[in-house]
């Protein structure tokens, strides 16, 4: 026997009834685990959950030779539609629960990564992100079979009605190999029914998500450790203003042989008061005899004053400022 099977609603407020179409072949018995505690034997059931949280749901086949089972993880996505949360909106993953509260994780392809990992994931092997030692990950990793699959990390909904210009801002980091035929991307929806429909706010792809200017040698994970291989984007979400109740998916896009893909501090506020600073520079380490002049250059989001100190003593009030150390 070969089980499969696919649903006509993945994702929604509760109650959600699920109706469950029957994909299996050569199979004389079979039973359904809907990932409730609830079972069924029906050819084609439908099924209502109740309660918020990912559901992981397994069909079971069997005949005179044998059987087979097929399990899609967190393939139920369920949100409360009780409440909505008061902006501001901060997430920075420090929290060792993941998904983190009332977020979900919609993972269409219905399993877990070549090496067995789920794809979005927590991890706290990165560094250079602002605000603690954890961030997530989409692993895009060496993994070919997945291309053009889907991965989402979902919000809970949060009330825009009192808001007068709202945006976002989140920490991003990505690399490419050097001829890596990857395109990745990423990109933002939001909802403003509870999930029935998504509506794209930003996308990226593969070279535009690029945050460091050094590719990576082929066959080795993407992992950022310095603050210049972060950036921090931006979305204006005034056409949110007003609304009741907003859920955000942001999605990764599998390519061919892709790499992973860092989030960190997924910040939304009603107004600019809400400040973000970060910054690059074109260099390190400098050699006196040669050049001693870094460039600086602003990455925060939505300054319009500054000060800058350079460990030296020395300061500056310029957006983008370039300085000469002398020892």
């Amino acid at each position: 026997p070969i089980a499969d099977f696919t649903v006509n609603a993945d994702t929604g407020c509760s109650p959600l009834l699920v109706t469950i179409a029957n994909l299996a072949t050569c199979y004389d018995s079979l039973l359904w685990d809907f990932g409730d505690g609830d079972t069924s034997t029906l050819q084609n059931p439908s099924h209502t959950y109740t309660s918020p949280g990912n559901y992981t749901v397994t069909l079971t086949c069997a005949n005179s030779n044998g059987f087979h089972t097929e399990t899609k993880i967190n393939y139920i996505a369920i949100y409360d539609s009780s409440f909505n949360l008061s902006l501001p909106l901060m997430e920075s993953f420090e929290d060792t629960i993941f998904p983190p509260l009332n977020w979900y994780l919609d993972n269409p392809d219905r399993g877990s990564n070549w090496d067995g990992k789920f794809p979005w994931i927590r991890t706290t092997e990165t560094n250079g992100s602002d605000n603690g030692i954890a961030v997530v990950a989409a692993q895009g990793f060496l993994s070919a079979s997945q291309i053009g699959e889907k991965d989402a990390l979902i919000s809970p909904p949060y009330n825009f009605q009192n808001v007068v210009s709202p945006f976002m801002t989140f920490n991003l980091a990505y690399n490419a190999y050097v001829s890596g035929v990857a395109q990745d991307s990423l990109k933002v929806y939001y909802s403003i029914d509870c999930g029935n429909t998504y509506n794209l706010i930003y996308g990226k792809g593969e070279a535009e998500l690029i945050t460091t200017p050094d590719p990576i040698d082929w066959g080795l994970s993407f992992i950022p450790i310095n603050d210049f291989e972060w950036r921090i984007d931006t979305i204006d979400l005034s056409i949110l203003a007003g609304e009741e109740s907003v859920n955000f998916k942001f999605e990764f896009v599998h390519g061919d042989m892709g790499n992973y893909l860092y989030l960190d501090n997924i910040n939304i506020t009603e107004n600019c008061s809400f400040l973000t600073a970060n910054f690059t520079q074109n260099n390190d380490t400098v050699d006196l005899a040669v050049s001693s002049t870094i460039q600086f250059i602003d990455s925060s989001s939505n300054a319009t004053q500054w000060l800058w100190e350079f460990g030296d003593g020395d300061t500056s009030s310029q957006a983008n400022p370039s300085h000469t150390y002398d020892s």
